[in-house]
C-alpha cells in the first residue's frame, strides 16, 4: 500500500502538490506535508524490508494510517466547512467513506502483524535462553 501510495505522488507530483494546497492546511504546512508524506512513507517501506526494523516500520504505518484515519473523520464531520478533494491514483476514485474503510482495513492488518510479531518474539525467546542455559550445562 505504501508503494503505490508514494510511487502515485512521486509519479505526478504537480497533482499531488494541488491536492495537498486544496486540503484545509495552510500553504506553507502544504508545501512540507507534500514532499514530508512521501519521504515519512519511503521510510515505511525500507523499515518493512528488514527483520530488525519491522517492528518499527509496523508502528509507523499504524501510527500514520491512524492520523489519515481521523483527518478523514474530520473531514466527514464537515469540521471545515468544505469538503476537500481525497488523495490521488486509484484511492481518487473512492468517497471519503470508502477511504476510511480502506484506511481502517489497513490499519487493522499492521496491528495483527504487530500482535503476532510480539507474540513470535515472546515464544522465540524463551527457546533462546533455554539453548543458551543448556549450552552453560554441557561446558
Amino acid at each position: 500500500m505504501w508503494s503505490y501510495a508514494v510511487l502515485s505522488k512521486l509519479i505526478d507530483y504537480e497533482t499531488a502538490k494541488r491536492a495537498m494546497h486544496n486540503q484545509i492546511f495552510a500553504p506553507g504546512l502544504s508545501d512540507v506535508l507534500t514532499w514530508l508524506i512521501p519521504l515519512i512513507e519511503l521510510l515505511i517501506i525500507g523499515l518493512l524490508l528488514f527483520k530488525p526494523t519491522q517492528r518499527l516500520g509496523l508502528k509507523l504505518s499504524a501510527g500514520l494510517l491512524t492520523l489519515f484515519i481521523f483527518y478523514i473523520a474530520i473531514v466527514m464531520n464537515a469540521a471545515f466547512g468544505r469538503v476537500p478533494c481525497s488523495c490521488g491514483g486509484i484511492i481518487s476514485e473512492l468517497s471519503y467513506g470508502e477511504h476510511l474503510v480502506f484506511n481502517v482495513v489497513f490499519l487493522l492488518l499492521a496491528l495483527a502483524s504487530l500482535w503476532l510479531t510480539h507474540r513470535s518474539e515472546r515464544k522465540t525467546v524463551p527457546m533462546l535462553n533455554e539453548r543458551r542455559s543448556t549450552a552453560r550445562k554441557i561446558e
